[in-house]
């Protein structure tokens, strides 16, 4: 995942020493995010530009590496069944109620459970809460790729190139900042025809 103009706000929310880790859960620790950073789209058949955006300190982290740093110390309860969300008439807290009776009270709550999410449907309704289908579907693959081909690529950033047509690269993990043990994410799209795409489909660029 991309962290650029959010990583100012993540590191306001978070103690210092694990900000400091951050760094070691990019998907390559031994490249050390740019003070400014230009990311470019590609087109893939041709290698031409299509567009670029400019970041100030770009990281490209593992989720599963963010997600274990981001829960230290933090009591997480699973297998949890969202069903409603009450609010005491000052206002002041917020209740969630889940299928097993459990409750949680808190300030503020962020419903980050995917496309179909139940805390979204629950705080604006169901029908503004759904999303719109896109006419395209999409696999992941990892492969592993030469070091001519990886040095290549990193031609254009040693972290992430995204070339629209015809497939999506991905940096995900380099071993001991060696190049020619690059592994690389790719996304593979086509548009579909007729139908609702499904859930993984509507969600993959992220």
């Amino acid at each position: 995942m991309g962290l650029h103009w959010g990583a100012p706000v993540l590191k306001s929310l978070i103690p210092s020493d694990l900000w400091d880790k951050v760094q070691s859960v990019q998907t390559d620790p031994h490249v050390p995010p740019a003070e400014q950073c230009t990311l470019s789209m590609l087109n893939g058949a041709t290698g031409e530009p299509l567009t670029s955006f400019t970041f100030n300190h770009f990281y490209r982290l593992r989720r599963s590496a963010l997600r274990t740093l981001l829960s230290t110390s933090l009591d997480i309860c699973y297998s949890k069944k969202l069903v409603s969300i009450t609010y005491p008439t000052d206002g002041t807290a917020v209740t969630a109620h889940f299928a097993d009776t459990s409750t949680a009270t808190g300030t503020l709550p962020v419903g980050t459970d995917g496309a179909r999410s139940t805390t979204r449907s629950l705080l604006l309704g169901p029908k503004p809460g759904t999303t719109d289908a896109v006419p395209f579907g999409s696999a992941w693959v990892h492969a592993s790729s030469t070091r001519n081909q990886v040095l290549f690529l990193h031609s254009f950033h040693p972290l992430y190139l995204d070339a629209a047509r015809p497939l999506r690269f991905l940096w995900d993990a380099a071993r001991a900042g060696d190049p020619g043990l690059l592994l690389r994410l790719v996304a593979v799209r086509r548009r579909r025809c007729g139908g609702r795409v499904d859930e993984g489909a509507a969600t993959c660029a992220s």
